[in-house]
């Protein structure tokens, strides 16, 4: 039912597919449905936490290590995405639908947002405390960036696969990123 609803969501949105269309998909009635999930938008929040569990271990281990090598992680991501462009997908078609505060994902994914954030931000400032990253960088404006390029980009390449290399783009970025973020060695710092 999850499965269904996934590539009914990405393909139509939440909004465009109806209880009655992902019963169908999935080879059950409305009502197996609703017993499963309560209603529509427990369907989506379910559809949401099955995305997290599957891609979820991607982002840690992407994050994990903080400082320079996340930023060289970062194509990672992209491998992702190539490999399960639905789930890709899905998450770009929810992410516009919930803007407005009354929809049923706005919540999870405002939280989500913040969530990412916060993840490259804690990255950052693990580089910064090593000395692997500039100190002078704002951690907090850098998530930020990072994040809007991630989501940029995604929404990009889905939009025009076949013009859009993802993952070079996003080795290209990840690279501008270590390039910039780098602390200058020591030698280079006593020579001003």
């Amino acid at each position: 039912m999850l499965d269904a609803a996934t590539e009914l969501f990405a393909t139509n949105g939440s909004r465009g597919t109806g209880i009655a269309a992902v019963a169908a998909e999935a080879g059950v009635t409305g009502a197996t449905l609703l017993h499963h999930f309560g209603s529509k938008d427990g369907l989506l929040l379910a559809v949401l936490e099955e995305r997290d569990k599957r891609l979820g271990g991607d982002w840690r281990h992407v994050v994990q290590p903080g400082g320079l090598e996340m930023f060289r992680r970062l194509p990672e991501i992209a491998d992702t995405w190539i490999r399960e462009p639905a789930v890709n997908r899905l998450h770009l078609v929810l992410m516009a639908e919930s803007i407005d505060d009354e929809s049923p994902g706005h919540r999870y994914f405002a939280w989500r947002q913040s969530a990412l954030r916060r993840s490259l931000r804690r990255a950052i400032e693990a580089g910064q405390a090593t000395g692997e990253v500039r100190a002078d960088i704002d951690a907090r404006t850098k998530a930020i960036e990072i994040a809007a390029f991630l989501d940029g980009i995604a929404l990009q390449w889905q939009l025009d696969p076949e013009r859009i290399p993802l993952r070079e783009v996003v080795e290209a970025y990840a690279q501008t990123l270590v390039d910039a973020l780098a602390a200058r060695p020591e030698t280079d710092r006593n020579k001003r």
